[in-house]
């Protein structure tokens, strides 16, 4: 994997001690992860945007499995791609390329994708479909139930509901001590008044 490409290198070259070796493998490793978030994402995410938009068109799947090939299957189909995008905007009127003409890996993803949407369509299924919910207590946007579901469940928003009802209890007792010196200062006034009227 070329993410773990720094921490390989430095093993071979065995300059770094062993924390600046952990510290560079645990950065390898979000890397890692992150690019698999990514893909997750716009396998799902974005492919969902796209068909409810109407815009699967525009999403190109390149193949980027084979480094030794990377000018015919990644460079000349993106140069492809750019270069009918801008043709087309400058009122050319070349097509862009079918995105599933790019590459075996291209046309079974997205026709799998197709196939699924479709599938969503006839039964209504709108799990997928990307909507915004705001949670009022944190004051942040969520994209999807997927996001709502991991925020609700989070310590940030437990602790944020925590301390909202905190905020509560104590203003409602400051409203009531509030109250009750008011009462107080009445009772007392009357108190006042009654000795000053038997006097």
């Amino acid at each position: 994997m070329v993410e773990l490409e720094p921490y390989f290198s430095a093993l071979r070259t065995a300059k770094l001690d062993e924390n600046e070796l952990e510290t560079i493998k645990k950065s390898c490793i979000k890397a890692i992860k992150y690019s698999v978030q990514q893909i997750k994402w716009i396998r799902n995410k974005l492919w969902t945007g796209l068909a409810d938009a109407k815009m699967t068109h525009r999403l190109y799947l390149l193949d980027t499995s084979n480094v030794d090939e990377w000018k015919i299957c990644v460079m000349e189909p993106s140069e492809r791609i750019v270069h009918a995008f801008l043709n087309n905007n400058n009122n050319n009127n070349e097509p862009c390329p079918d995105p599933k003409q790019l590459s075996e890996l291209a046309r079974q993803t997205l026709s799998e994708k197709e196939e699924e949407h479709q599938k969503r369509l006839m039964t209504g299924d709108d799990s997928n479909s990307v909507k915004c919910i705001t949670c009022e207590v944190c004051r942040k946007t969520m994209i999807g139930s997927e996001q709502w579901d991991i925020h609700i469940h989070s310590y940030s928003h437990r602790r944020t509901l925590k301390a909202a009802a905190k905020r509560t209890r104590n203003q409602q007792y400051l409203r009531n001590r509030k109250l009750e010196d008011s009462l107080d200062a009445s009772g007392d006034t009357l108190y006042n008044c009654l000795i000053v009227h038997s006097l």
